[in-house]
């Protein structure tokens, strides 16, 4: 009997647990002497709504058909435009709406050249890595320097607005420069992760058709060195874009490529020291 009335008793206690669990909670929130009501349940989101929350206002104000078009006209005051919108939202049902359709800016000179002045000698990029331990910062001015000095050597190969430059890269900060300088020349970056084998970066080379792939002779991980290098010669081979493009090479101390192919492949700090051309506007 006891071992009976104990097993029942287990078996109701975790019947009454699920019932209280399953139940809809009514929970009180008490912030800045404002109480917020919100109903929780397992099969439902948190949705907090409150006019008084700074976030909230803005974010009903932006999605908002009739004070849209005002909130967003008002925050495109605090970017640099070579051309002002007069256009801040064309529609074009059902999926095609256009924001500042006639403006006209950079999004690197809003990254970086908007600062010098102010904040020249501001720390802009820090650079840590965990399995190196190497770190490294740049200011706005130096961060300014290599972007457009890369930018340069990016237009001196030819890249202009609108071609593609294929960055499979590590997390170093090379990778940053390569990004920011395609945005400065108006050319569309695509990033591929650093390490894919050699048959699905072949496809992604074929897909974007580049007229460049910024890369570097290696990648880390914990316990490998992966040879970047060997598999985007591989992935050229495969993608028929050998003899189609130029590859900028950024080399690592940890591997140094050999397999350096004339007049395709060009090491990085190599060019870049010999380039005197900042790429302005």
């Amino acid at each position: 009997m006891k071992i009976i009335f104990n097993f029942l008793s287990r078996h109701l206690a975790f019947y009454f647990y699920s019932i209280v669990c399953n139940t809809l909670l009514t929970v009180y929130i008490f912030r800045s002497s404002q109480i917020k009501l919100i109903k929780i349940n397992k099969k439902t989101h948190i949705k907090v709504k409150s006019m008084s929350n700074p976030y909230e206002i803005q974010y009903q104000q932006a999605l908002d058909p009739n004070t849209r078009e005002a909130f967003w006209s008002k925050h495109a005051e605090k970017v640099d435009w070579y051309r002002k919108p007069t256009q801040i939202l064309t529609e074009a049902p059902p999926n095609n709406s256009l924001w500042f359709k006639d403006g006209l800016l950079n999004m690197c000179y809003n990254c970086i050249d908007r600062h010098l002045v102010d904040c020249g000698s501001s720390l802009a990029l820090i650079y840590e890595s965990p399995v190196t331990k190497r770190s490294k910062v740049y200011t706005y001015t130096e961060l300014y320097y290599h972007v457009s000095k890369f930018a340069g050597l990016m237009k001196s190969y030819g890249v202009g607005k609108g071609d593609r430059v294929i960055l499979y890269m590590p997390m170093i900060p090379e990778a940053v420069f390569a990004m920011l300088a395609c945005a400065r020349l108006g050319a569309i970056h695509s990033v591929v992760f650093g390490g894919f084998a050699a048959k699905e970066l072949s496809g992604r080379i074929k897909d974007a058709e580049p007229k460049l792939i910024v890369s570097a002779s290696c990648g880390l991980e914990l316990t490998k060195i992966i040879d970047y290098k060997g598999m985007l010669d591989e992935a050229l081979v495969l993608s028929g874009y050998s003899d189609k493009l130029k590859v900028i090479l950024v080399q690592r101390p940890m591997k140094i490529a050999t397999n350096i192919v004339a007049g395709r492949d060009f090491e990085y700090h190599k060019v870049t020291s010999q380039i005197f051309y900042l790429f302005n506007y």
